[in-house]
């Protein structure tokens, strides 16, 4: 992505003011947010803790672990760090190797799984 693209992006998609816009809304309805920095998450095992390596964008690669989908892994890191979830290894292995797409239908209003 072009610097000029960046720039252009950044006055469109202004992040801070989406998270004010959210921690409003959150405080409204007694939730409590967090903000945690989303640095190195994607280049951190979700299972063992360890560097691993990113051969496509999607793709985080353990040499101990194995591979998993890149975004789960990060979600799964940025949870860990605010909070003291654990998974058994097995289950964390199934859920990051197994991510489900699911579509969301505006009339019934529900989140079903993409087939």
């Amino acid at each position: 992505m072009s610097k000029r693209t960046r720039e252009l992006l950044r006055g469109f998609f202004a992040p801070r003011q989406i998270i004010d816009s959210l921690r409003r809304q959150c405080e409204v309805r007694g939730i409590e947010v967090v903000e945690v920095s989303e640095e190195n998450t994607s280049s951190i095992c979700p299972v063992c803790s360890q560097r691993v390596q990113r051969p496509y964008r999607g793709l985080v690669v353990c040499k101990k672990c194995g591979q998993f989908n890149a975004d789960l892994s990060a979600a799964y890191n940025i949870l860990r760090r605010h909070s003291s979830v654990s998974l058994d290894r097995a289950v964390l292995k199934r859920i990051l190797n197994n991510p489900k797409t699911f579509i969301y239908l505006v009339k019934e209003q529900k989140w079903v799984p993409k087939n």
